[in-house]
């Protein structure tokens, strides 16, 4: 019997899961991005300054890609998503994120946005649905785990 075994490069990002009044931020990546290109997901990135902790960083990145500002409300714990299609097995941090308005400014990484809401992702008819919904699955989100000023319920 062969072994199929494949080899899987692994990439750790965080994953800032923007919010704002009760709504979250959606970006569909750009077509001629490299990873993942015309997916949606929520605002990802590679940790881009070492010396910054990961807090920083997740901030700095929602920053840079969408031009909001905001205050981590929440830390998820860290999980994993094997990418089959493009052999790329996913580390994931995700930080919840209350923004403090909804006025995006897309940097070239991301092409559209939409604020939704948490159980509307479900019915979206996208390709990454799979992804979407694992997402929410991991980070235990629902519609009122956090309160208006962000801390999470008991």
């Amino acid at each position: 019997m062969k072994n199929y075994t494949c080899k899987y490069d692994s990439y750790f990002i965080t994953l800032g899961i923007c919010r704002n009044k009760g709504k979250y931020l959606l970006l569909k990546i750009a077509p001629t991005y490299k990873f993942c290109p015309g997916c949606w997901d929520f605002v990802f990135s590679k940790p881009k300054k070492p010396a910054k902790s990961i807090e920083e960083n997740v901030l700095l990145s929602i920053s840079i890609h969408t031009g909001l500002k905001g205050k981590i409300v929440g830390k998820c714990h860290t999980f994993e998503w094997i990418d089959r299609q493009s052999k790329i097995r996913w580390i994931i941090k995700p930080f919840i994120v209350e923004v403090e308005n909804k006025r995006v400014e897309l940097s070239e990484k991301y092409t559209e946005f939409k604020w939704v809401r948490l159980n509307s992702i479900p019915k979206f008819d996208i390709e990454n649905i799979a992804y979407l919904k694992y997402v929410l699955k991991k980070t235990s989100l629902t519609e009122d785990k956090y309160d208006s000023i962000g801390k999470e319920r008991e």
